[in-house]
């Protein structure tokens, strides 16, 4: 972040600079989370300067997917407006991301899961 100031980088370069820098122990053992994480252009900074472009691959032509199922379908399946609907929604995404982004079938099963738990 200081380097990005003191190049007086755009905000959007300077966002892009700190994402790349960034590190995490295991980004390049899944460059699809961390592309819908961060963004495909980060995702792809950042294994480049991990020396991982083995792991830039799997993101060749992969479309970042949109989670398909919303606060406002865990709320009509029951579950209370509020923090109770953010918690569920991200341990659904988490478990979404961890199967490798399945389709719409999989993540009413995996809400089933917890909202049933």
């Amino acid at each position: 972040d200081s380097v990005a100031k003191r190049l007086k980088l755009s905000k959007a370069m300077n966002k892009r600079l700190v994402l790349a820098a960034g590190r995490g122990a295991s980004d390049a053992d899944n460059p699809r989370a961390l592309a819908y994480r961060l963004g495909r252009e980060a995702a792809q900074d950042r294994l480049t300067l991990l020396g991982r472009l083995d792991a830039l691959q799997p993101l060749e032509g992969w479309q970042i997917p949109k989670l398909p199922i919303s606060g406002g379908a865990l709320v009509k399946r029951g579950l209370s407006e509020g923090p109770a609907v953010a918690a569920a929604l991200k341990q659904i995404e988490d478990q979404w991301i961890a199967e490798g982004f399945p389709d719409a079938a999989r993540v009413e099963a995996i809400a089933d899961r917890f909202l049933d738990g």
